[in-house]
Order: C-alpha cells, then structure tokens, then sequence
C-alpha cells in the first residue's frame, strides 16, 4: 500500500478529481511535463504473482500505458523510445494538491493514431532482463543479501529492502547456467518466500502480503472436525489472510 498523508485519505473518501503529472525525460535530455491537459488516457499494469496460480518468488514486469494528445503534431518528430517517465497522481486536499510518487517508467513501444500518441512503458524491473553472467561480477559464496544488492546494482537499479527472511542463506556456487538478473532476482525471492517488483520509486523491493506475515509466523493451527454446524463448522482456528494490496 502507498503511503499518504492524512489530508491525501480525507481527500479520497469524498468527490474528487485525480491530478496526474507525467514527466518525460527523452534520451537526448529534452524533458516534457504532461498533465490532464495533454493526457487522454493512463493505466497501470502490475502483478506479484502470475495469472492464474498463486505463486511464491515472482517478478513481474509492471507496464504503463497512456495516450498523449497529439492533434497539434507537437510530438510527431520525437523519438519515445527509452524516454524515462516519472508518474505522479495526485488529489486536491484541504492543503492544496499534493502528489503521490506511482513509479519510474521507460518507454519501450509509441505510435501516432488518430491525433493522439499510444505509448506503453515498462518499470524499472524490466532493466534487469540482461545476462547475469556479464552483468554481475559477484565473488561465490554469497549470501541471499548479497546476491539481491549485486544483481540490482549490476543493472543499475537500486535495491530498496533492508533484511528479509533466510537473507543471511549462503549459495555456494555461483550459476552457470545463461539466466538474466530478473531471473536470479526471483530465484532470491523464492528462497526468502517474497516477490520482487518495482515500488512506486522506481527501486526493487522483496515484499510479501502484510496480513499473511502474521498467518505464517505463527504455529499449531487446529483444522477442527467436521461438525453438523450451521452454516458453517464450529471448531477449528479462524485465520486471516489479509488482502493483496
């Protein structure tokens, strides 16, 4: 969950209007600023499991998209791809607007249509598809720590969790195997019972669902029995999963 301010909570229990602020950084170092006046549309794409199954260790790849409007020709000569996008949403609060940091993004397809710019962009965790081997120049034995901040820092991502379960695990032997850093990424975050994704600053966390790290750290759960209970069993332990924020 992102955290905000009071103002920012008591803003979004009532009627409001969501601000967005989009700051694009092209490759030559050009920066464009686009806010509600210049976009037309703009959604999120995020997992921390695959579809379908619920899975321990993923490391998905976020995905923006948005549509610029375009029918000035303002941005028909730019090149987006790899341009960096910096993606703020915000609310008017009774302090004034403030703005909520939503992630770091680079430019992977764009194409003109109908007066308007398509533009889907990946987050940072994406940098991490490159080759383990050449990227990572880490010395074996090494602990799931390290292997985290090195294959980060190999793909020049910044690694944001501090302490993690088994982080002190040590791996003998280095792979030899052609895997990318996301790969080894999620190898980490399988062996410490996480997933791995980009956070809304651009950084790769481990993390986990808040209300299951209570569920798992406790023991000697009772099932119960198959009773006549209506409507449902009257013995066994009742527990709470929380929710996938």
């Amino acid at each position: 969950m992102i955290p905000t301010s009071t103002a920012y909570k008591q803003a979004m229990n009532g009627p409001r209007t969501f601000l967005v602020q989009v700051t694009v950084t092209f490759r030559d170092e050009t920066v464009e600023v686009w806010d509600n006046s210049r976009l037309m549309s703009l959604s999120f794409e995020e997992a921390t499991s695959d579809t379908g199954t619920f899975t321990v260790g993923s490391a998905i790849i976020g995905k923006l998209s948005l549509s610029v409007l375009n029918h000035d020709d303002a941005y028909s000569e730019l090149d987006f791809i790899d341009a960096v996008m910096q993606v703020k949403i915000g609310v008017e609060t009774a302090n004034g607007t403030e703005y909520m940091n939503r992630g770091i993004f680079t430019v992977d397809t764009a194409r003109a249509d109908s007066g308007a710019i398509l533009i889907t962009a990946l987050d940072n965790l994406s940098k991490m598809d490159i080759p383990y081997q050449t990227a990572s120049k880490l010395t074996y034995p090494a602990t799931l720590d390290q292997i985290y901040r090195d294959a980060c820092t190999s793909c020049g991502v910044y690694p944001a969790t501090v302490g993690f379960l088994n982080d002190d695990f040590v791996v003998q032997n280095r792979p030899t195997e052609d895997y990318t850093c996301r790969e080894i990424l999620s190898a980490v975050a399988t062996m410490a019972g996480c997933f791995a994704k980009a956070d809304r600053n651009g950084e790769i966390m481990l993390g986990w669902y808040d209300g299951l790290k209570e569920l798992l750290s406790k023991e000697d759960y009772d099932g119960g029995t198959f009773d006549s209970g209506e409507p449902s069993y009257e013995t066994g332990d009742s527990l709470d999963g929380g929710v996938f924020d």
